[in-house]
C-alpha cells in the first residue's frame, strides 16, 4: 500500500507539481504545530523508557529516540532552536553514550553506558516539564512561519472539495494558534478561504485520526442511501457529518463546529447551577480511599463504585432535559 500510495504520489506531482508541493508543505507545517520538540520528547521519552526498561529491546529504544535526535541536530523554527539551546548539550551526550553502548561488546560495561545515558534522559524527563509551559496560543512566526508564507494557494479548503461546485482555496493561515487546555492539548487553527470565509480546525496530535476519517466515509454512503428511499429522504434524514484529514499516524484536522459544548461544559454547568462539587465523584473516591495513590488497580475499582453508589449519575440526562426547549427535542 506504501508504495501504491509513492505512485499515485508521484503522477499526481507529474500532473500537478504546485499543489503538490503546498500539500507537503502544509502538512509538514501542521504537523510540526501539532507537537512541539518539548511534547515530542517527553513522549518519545517515555515510549523508550518502556521499551528498553520493560519490553528490554534497546533496538527498539534507539528507533524511537532516533529521529529527534536527528531533528535537534536541525532546528527549524524559533521554538526548536531555543530547546536545543537548553537542551542540546544533554542530548548530544547521552546520544553519544547511546552510540558507545550499541559499538561495544555486551557486558556490565555497556549497561553502565546506557545507565549514564538514561541518567540524562531521566533528567530531561523531570526538566521539561518545568521549563516548559505551553500558553494558551501560539504564533505562527514561532512555531510554523513557513505558513505565513502561504497565500493564494492551489490548495482546496480540506474539507470542502466537491465536484459539482467551485472549488475554495486556501487564502492564508491566522497567525495565532490557540491552544485548548485539555490532556492532548490540541489547537485551533483559523484558515481563510479564496470566498472570503474563515475556517476553523482542531488540530489533533497522539490520536490516529484515519478510523475517524473511515467512519465520516460510511456515513456519507449512509446518507446517499437515505437520499434514495422517498420515506427518508421526505423527512430530510441524514447524518451530520466534519471533515476528517489524517496528516499522519498521530495527528490530524478536524473541522470545526461553532457554538457547541463538550459534555465536561454540560455537566459543569448543570453541577455549578445547582451547587454541586464538580469533582464530587472524586471526593466521594477519596472519602472511601484516603490513600488512593498506593490502591491496586481493584481496589481503585472498588472506590470507584463506591463514590458511583453515593452519586445520582443523572448529571448528563438532567442538564439536556433543561436545554431542551420542548418534550420532544
Amino acid at each position: 500500500r506504501s508504495q501504491a500510495a509513492k505512485d499515485v504520489l508521484a503522477k499526481l506531482h507529474d500532473l500537478l507539481p504546485e499543489v503538490v508541493r503546498e500539500t507537503e508543505v502544509v502538512s509538514r507545517e501542521l504537523i510540526r504545530i501539532t507537537l512541539l520538540f518539548p511534547e515530542m520528547w517527553q513522549e518519545a521519552l517515555d515510549y523508550a523508557y518502556r521499551a528498553y526498561f520493560i519490553q528490554n529491546d534497546p533496538e527498539e529504544m534507539m528507533r524511537i529516540l532516533r529521529p529527534l535526535h536527528e531533528q535537534a541536530r536541525k532546528p527549524v523554527t524559533l521554538w526548536e532552536r531555543h530547546f536545543v539551546q537548553v537542551f542540546g548539550t544533554e542530548l548530544e551526550v547521552a546520544e553519544e553514550h547511546v552510540r558507545r553502548y550499541f559499538a561495544g561488546v555486551p557486558g556490565p560495561n555497556t549497561n553502565a553506558i546506557m545507565q549514564q545515558a538514561w541518567e540524562l534522559y531521566f533528567n530531561l524527563c523531570n526538566r521539561i516539564p518545568k521549563w516548559f509551559v505551553l500558553q494558551k496560543s501560539l504564533s505562527l512566526k514561532d512555531t510554523a512561519p513557513m505558513l505565513l508564507q502561504c497565500h493564494d494557494m492551489h490548495l482546496a479548503m480540506p474539507g470542502t472539495y466537491d465536484p459539482d461546485r467551485e472549488i475554495v482555496h486556501i487564502g492564508s493561515f491566522n497567525p495565532v494558534v490557540t491552544v485548548y487546555p485539555s490532556k492532548q492539548r490540541p489547537r485551533h487553527v483559523r484558515i481563510t478561504g479564496s470566498d472570503g470565509n474563515v475556517y476553523g480546525f482542531v488540530l489533533k496530535g497522539h490520536e490516529d485520526l484515519r478510523q475517524d476519517e473511515r467512519a465520516m466515509q460510511l456515513f456519507g454512503l449512509i446518507n446517499s442511501l437515505l437520499t434514495r428511499d422517498s420515506e427518508t429522504a421526505r423527512r430530510s434524514l441524514a447524518i451530520e457529518r466534519f471533515p476528517v484529514i489524517p496528516l499522519s499516524s498521530n495527528s490530524g484536522l478536524i473541522g470545526f463546529y461553532p457554538n457547541c459544548e463538550t459534555l465536561h461544559e454540560i455537566i459543569r454547568d448543570y453541577r455549578e447551577t445547582h451547587n454541586m462539587y464538580l469533582n464530587l465523584e472524586q471526593r466521594h473516591a477519596l472519602q472511601f480511599a484516603p490513600n488512593w495513590e498506593t490502591l491496586t488497580v481493584s481496589q481503585k475499582v472498588e472506590a470507584f463504585e463506591y463514590a458511583l453508589s453515593n452519586t445520582p449519575g443523572n448529571d448528563l440526562q438532567r442538564a439536556l432535559w433543561y436545554k431542551s426547549p420542548n418534550a420532544e427535542t
